[in-house]
């Protein structure tokens, strides 16, 4: 099989050959066949959980998410073809699954002010043990000048006291 796909590349098959080759299925780009398997797995992924953060020790298809990794890697150092990265944008690829996270927890955040006026989450807190982790987090990486100036921005505006 490899060998009639680099004829046809070199242009030493026949058409004749190709044409039958097509008509019985003949897959030319086998690397593509694979990229279409795995972005339908994610996109039946999204369709029963909603999203497309596809957990790594995920027993039902434990490839899926190294795929997942590879596509953002890829797209990192500018090696994703440009195809598959708008076919996976528009289907809501999370090119930065810790920016994700942040996003989340500043939501639960906000709830969290709007409930009680305030961003003092308790480390124990039974309703959102990890707000408070991640609050207390934030506040750490401040202190040792490691939060990104955005992300303080963005937690200033929510409420955040930073003492």
């Amino acid at each position: 099989m490899a060998a009639q796909r680099k004829a046809r590349l070199a242009g030493q098959l026949e058409p004749d050959r190709v044409a039958r080759l097509e008509a019985i299925g003949f897959v030319w780009d086998a690397q593509e066949v694979l990229w279409l398997e795995s972005f339908r797995a994610l996109e039946t992924f999204k369709e029963r959980f909603g999203h497309l953060l596809v957990p790594t020790d995920w027993p039902e298809n434990p490839r899926l998410a190294a795929w997942v990794t590879a596509q953002r890697n890829a797209r990192m150092k500018g090696h994703l073809n440009a195809d598959h990265a708008e076919r996976l944008s528009a289907l809501g690829m999370i090119w930065d699954p810790k920016e994700a996270v942040a996003e989340e927890m500043m939501e639960q955040l906000r709830a969290f002010r709007r409930r009680h006026g305030h961003c003092e989450v308790p480390l124990d807190s039974p309703e959102q043990p990890r707000l408070g982790m991640w609050l207390q987090f934030q506040r750490q990486a401040k202190r040792d000048g490691q939060l990104d100036p955005e992300r303080t921005r963005k937690l200033g505006e929510i409420g955040v006291i930073w003492r």
